[in-house]
């Protein structure tokens, strides 16, 4: 594994691990939720569920960008470079 990635799964695992506490959801949801015994036990699905949406569109850009970058890098292999300036 090259340092390069290391330090970029390495930043990704500390912004993941920093975020967790930081449960997102609106306040009209929490107090719903909370307001009933049967809601709070469906606030921690609730939450889960909100992570799960916010996640999605991220992975799926990535995975998009991570398949141009590699069919230009594979491109850019594939093309001789003159040496020296000679053609």
């Amino acid at each position: 594994m090259s340092p390069r990635a290391a330090i970029t799964i390495g930043l990704i695992l500390f912004i993941v691990l920093l975020a967790t506490p930081a449960w997102p959801q609106c306040s009209m949801c929490r107090t719903a939720l909370e307001s009933s015994a049967e809601g709070r036990a469906l606030a921690g699905s609730f939450r889960q569920g909100i992570l799960l949406l916010l996640a999605t569109p991220y992975v799926i850009f990535g995975a998009v960008g991570i398949a141009i970058y590699r069919a230009r890098k594979r491109k850019s292999r594939s093309q001789v470079t003159p040496m020296f300036g000679r053609e």
